[in-house]
């Protein structure tokens, strides 16, 4: 298995063949496993209707959560992290992951979105159940004063082409609290591999 995803971080492949490394033998893990593939990605849209372009990284993952989803089993794990949305947020600044170990939650390996994969196309929705973890958040605007906004429905949709690169869509709907409200966030991704 180590062999075989240190061969997949070297040659592009599309992703149907990094599925097809993620699923046999993947133990369930109490930390992220490495990345299969890793993109440098430009996220582009509005937020709220706000115009914004930040810049981050797409990681694919192993499965982390073997047992006890109540999401059912993800076919690997991928996790988009671009800016700092809770620390320091700026406007479309996002994290949003199908797993919580993608930031650093590791002991609670929490399954956070419907995975289904195609081809060389992952689909993660995420679970709304689960939007009061706060795991998965996006800012508005770039103030200290913003609320974090927590997806509750939608879709974020990858794509590999077979060199390589990277892009998809984020369409999601998510809830700031009591004093917040909704906010949309509708964006395109684009990246280039970098492992």
């Amino acid at each position: 298995m180590r062999r075989t995803l240190r061969h997949l971080a070297v040659v592009p492949v599309v992703i149907a063949a990094v599925v097809a490394a993620l699923l046999p033998g993947a133990p369930a893990s109490a930390a992220l496993p490495p990345a299969v593939a890793s993109w440098r990605v430009t996220v582009s849209g509005t937020v709220s209707g706000s115009p914004f372009t930040v810049g981050g990284t797409v990681t694919l993952h192993r499965t982390v959560t073997r047992a006890g989803t109540a999401n059912g089993l993800n076919a690997g794990d991928v996790c988009l992290k671009a800016g700092f949305p809770a620390g320091l947020p700026t406007a479309g600044a996002i994290w949003y992951g199908t797993n919580s170990a993608c930031f650093g939650v590791a002991r609670a390996n929490v399954d956070l979105a419907y995975v289904t994969v195609t081809r060389n196309q992952i689909t993660a929705k995420p679970d709304g159940r689960l939007r009061a973890l706060m795991a998965n958040t996006w800012a508005k605007r770039s103030a200290a004063t913003t609320c974090p906004y927590a997806p509750a429905g939608g879709t974020a949709v990858y794509r590999v082409d077979d060199n390589g690169s990277l892009s998809g869509t984020l369409r999601l709907q998510g809830q700031g609290g009591a004093y917040c409200g909704p906010s949309g966030y509708h964006a395109t991704v684009t990246g280039v591999r970098v492992s």
